[in-house]
Order: C-alpha cells, then structure tokens, then sequence
C-alpha cells in the first residue's frame, strides 16, 4: 500500500509537470489501476505490459520471480 501511495503521489506529480505519459518502475505494477483511473496521460507497468507480449508470442509463458513471497502478486 506505501508503494501505491508512493507511485500515485508521483505520477500525479508527473502529468502537473506537463510528462506526457508514465510507466512505472516496479513489476507490481503499484499504483498502475489508481493513476489511470485519476491521470488523462497513459500509464504503463512492466508487468502488464510484459505479461501481454508474452500472450501474443507464445501459448504459454512462465514467470520467475526471486522470493516465493512475491509469487501471489503474479
């Protein structure tokens, strides 16, 4: 929840500074629903957008991640 908040403040920040759009940084995606609903610029998220790609190569694809902790995020 820090991180949403974090990321939100940001990307805020971001489209009052005049930035044309926003991708965040985190393959959480933190914040990513919040910003689009609040922001008129687009906003990405490596996980989305990395899960899509994979859709579009290949029937199946994997995630790997470093702690068994993270997986629920996936």
């Amino acid at each position: 929840m820090l991180s949403d908040a974090f990321v939100m403040a940001a990307g805020a920040k971001a489209e009052e500074e005049g930035f044309s759009a926003v991708c965040i940084n985190s393959m959480s995606d933190s914040g990513l629903k919040g910003l689009r609903s609040r922001l008129s610029i687009p906003v990405f998220g490596p996980c989305h957008n990395s899960f899509l790609t994979a859709c579009m190569l290949g029937k199946t694809f994997s995630v790997l991640t470093m702690w068994d902790e993270w997986a629920h995020m996936y």
